[in-house]
């Protein structure tokens, strides 16, 4: 049966920690500041680094300053992308299930979208998505309901009549950050936590999701008729 089904990308369809990590330490320290510790880098994914960059530098940024640290914050991203993410076991093929069942996947990320659409042709997965949205093209960050309300907007401009309120309605969105959850619930969707990403199951269960997956194969029974 066909769904729209809305995933996050880092620590859900792909590990993208040791990047996320190395790119974030190497970045405050190339500008001169503390380098976070990698528990406080993973706390803050899920939201863009337009926000969490303030909340983990060790001393504030001018306005100018801080543009020049997210562009050299994005390169670095790039370089070291390919030799450091991957697709998480199983994710692959549970993907292609969805699609071979006739559902709607779209990517709903605080990255940049550009960095999300070359993040998923390195991995060979570009083609399994219909839309993928990232923070500069949401209209809005999580856990606002903003980043759904653009990725239902990209469905309809592509699919037209293929697509509607009662899809839209029923659309699950999965991710391993209470951002993805909050977010889900703010757009009235329902959420999947997933275990395997960056947040604790215990930071997951404060945000309230709908259902808790602790393996990518759990995910199959969301379109299985």
């Amino acid at each position: 049966m066909a769904q729209i089904l809305h995933f996050d990308f880092d620590g859900t369809i792909a590990d993208t920690v040791q990047c996320v990590v190395a790119t974030t330490q190497e970045s405050f320290k190339k500008f001169g500041r503390q380098a976070p510790d990698a528990e406080i880098v993973k706390s803050f994914m899920g939201i863009p680094l337009e926000i969490s960059g303030h909340e983990m530098s060790s001393k504030p940024f001018s306005e100018a300053e801080f543009s020049e640290f997210l562009k050299s914050y994005r390169a670095l991203y790039l370089e070291y992308a390919p030799s450091k993410i991957q697709v998480f076991p199983h994710v692959r093929e549970i993907l292609l299930q969805a699609k071979e069942k006739g559902c709607f996947l779209t990517i709903v990320t605080s990255k940049y979208t550009a960095a999300a659409i070359q993040n998923l042709k390195d991995l060979d997965l570009f083609s399994l998505f219909d839309v993928v949205v990232g923070s500069d093209t949401a209209g809005g960050y999580k856990p606002s309901a903003a980043p759904i309300r653009k990725a239902e907007e990209l469905l309809l401009e592509k699919y037209g009549t293929e697509v509607n309120q009662v899809l839209f309605q029923k659309a699950w969105v999965f991710g391993d950050s209470t951002f993805d959850i909050e977010m889900a619930h703010n757009a009235g969707l329902k959420a999947c936590a997933v275990t395997w990403g960056a947040h604790s199951l215990e930071q997951l269960k404060s945000s309230s999701p709908d259902f808790i997956a602790d393996t990518p194969v759990q995910l199959a029974q969301f379109w299985r008729e």
